[in-house]
C-alpha cells in the first residue's frame, strides 16, 4: 500500500513538471478533423514509465480525444457524457480494459481547461489522472504498447470503423486543446502534415 501511494505521489509530481514545462500553443478543433502524429517515438520512447498529457477545454458531451490502433489492438480516450473514459486492448487474453470516472467526480465539459494524463507503468499498470488527481488505475497482463501513430481529436472514417464497436461515440472533438505531450515532449500539431480542421488559438465565441 505504501509503495502504491508513493508511486501515485510521484505521478502527481511528474504531472506538475510536465504541464509547467509545456509551452505548446493552444489549438481549436472545429469538430470536422483531427491531428495525427506518425511514428510518435521519433520524439520519445515507450519506456518503463510511458505517459501522455494534454489539456482540453470544451462544452461537448461526447468526443474522441486520443486513439491508437494496430489491427485489433487499440487505445481510446474519450469524453462520454462529459466524463473521461479510457478503453484499451493490447491483445490481452481477457479482452479490453476499461478505466472511467465511475464516481462522476471530474466533469470535463464545463468550458474550463482540464489536464488529463495517462501513465503506463512497467508495461502493466495503467493510471488515469485528471487535474493532477488520481481517477483510477488498473493492472493488466504485462504487455508493451503496440502502436506507432496517435490520432488526436478524431480519426479517419476507416480507422474509426475498425474499432467502432469499442467506442462510446465516434465523434470528432470540438473545442480547445493545448499542451499535448508524449514522454514530456511537446508536439506542434499544425506542423504534422495530415492535420485537418484545426487552427491556432482558442476563440471564446467557439465555446
Amino acid at each position: 500500500m505504501v509503495a502504491t501511494y508513493s508511486y501515485l505521489e510521484m505521478c502527481r509530481n511528474q504531472n506538475k513538471l510536465a504541464f509547467a514545462q509545456s509551452r505548446s500553443a493552444s489549438y481549436f478543433f472545429d469538430g470536422t478533423g483531427y491531428a495525427v502524429i506518425r511514428n510518435i517515438e521519433r520524439r520519445g520512447r515507450f519506456t518503463q514509465v510511458t505517459r501522455f498529457d494534454i489539456e482540453v477545454r470544451t462544452l461537448v458531451d461526447n468526443a474522441l480525444i486520443f486513439l491508437m490502433v494496430n489491427g485489433t489492438k487499440f487505445f481510446s480516450l474519450e469524453l462520454q457524457d462529459g466524463y473521461i473514459r479510457l478503453l484499451y486492448d493490447f491483445g490481452f487474453t481477457k479482452g479490453p480494459v476499461l478505466l472511467e470516472d465511475s464516481m462522476k467526480k471530474f466533469l470535463i465539459n464545463d468550458a474550463r481547461y482540464h489536464e488529463i494524463s495517462v501513465i503506463y507503468h512497467n508495461s502493466k499498470k495503467m493510471i488515469l489522472v485528471v487535474d493532477r488527481r488520481h481517477v483510477k488505475s488498473v493492472d493488466n497482463e504485462k504487455t508493451s504498447i503496440p502502436f506507432t501513430d496517435i490520432y488526436i481529436g478524431g480519426a479517419p472514417s476507416a480507422i474509426l470503423q475498425s474499432v467502432k464497436s469499442h467506442l462510446a461515440a465516434d465523434i470528432a472533438y470540438k473545442g480547445c486543446m493545448k499542451g499535448f505531450q508524449f514522454q514530456k515532449k511537446d508536439f506542434n500539431l499544425l506542423e504534422e502534415p495530415e492535420t485537418l480542421g484545426i487552427s491556432y488559438g482558442c476563440p471564446e465565441e467557439s465555446l
